[in-house]
């Protein structure tokens, strides 16, 4: 007797993954390894991942933690003991004193930023994205809208003024920023440049 055999894949992906590409990130990333593999001296400047390895200090102390039992799971949002370094890294390097809840950690900025997406965005929510970003962020924001405001080179590659305030008249705003080699003070005075517009529109044209 014959049997018919199935034809179809087992995996089925999800409309929400099927509305994702592969990573361009990864593309120039394969591509720089193959390229470097065939003797090609290359610069990559894809995932953004230093070409040095890893200090020793930082080797010592992860395998001190390791062979004095940290090796367990910890809170969601990172070990008292990481989150406190963490807070005194900011302080002293940035001059902002930020409190224990009011830090988080992840694996990574991508991560968090998703984790945010999925917890605040509904279906047809739209997100101001600045660009130049990072070619994932609209993939992050799943079942909402992208909406990439360009920003130029003569602004510093700063959102203007004027375009931030046409994109956040124009939707209901969850806004991300641009993890990079931005200084902190560059972040924080785009934080306060947001926060101005706001007030200048007001809750009810928004």
């Amino acid at each position: 007797m014959n049997v018919p055999v199935a034809t179809w894949s087992l995996f089925r992906p999800s409309s929400r993954l099927s509305a994702i590409g592969v990573s361009e990130i990864l593309k120039i990333t394969g591509l720089a390894t193959e390229m470097k593999r065939e003797g090609r001296d290359v610069i990559v400047l894809g995932t953004g991942e230093p070409d040095f390895d890893t200090p020793d200090h930082v080797k010592d102390a992860t395998a001190r933690a390791m062979r004095a039992g940290a090796t367990k799971y910890t809170a969601l949002d990172g070990t008292p003991e990481l989150k406190a370094a963490i807070r005194a890294k900011f302080k002293r390097d940035n001059g902002i004193d930020f409190a224990s809840d009011e830090i988080t950690v992840a694996a990574g900025a991508k991560q968090i930023l998703f984790n945010a997406m999925m917890a605040m965005l509904d279906a047809g929510d739209e997100v101001i994205i600045p660009m130049l970003n990072w070619v994932t962020y609209a993939d992050i924001v799943l079942g909402g809208k992208p909406l990439l405001v360009l920003c130029q080179q003569a602004n510093n590659f700063l959102t203007a003024d004027e375009a931030l305030i046409r994109a956040m008249a124009a939707v209901q705003t969850q806004s991300t920023s641009r993890p990079s080699s931005i200084s902190q003070a560059s972040a924080t005075a785009a934080c306060r440049r947001v926060a101005d517009a706001v007030r200048r529109l007001g809750p009810r044209e928004l």
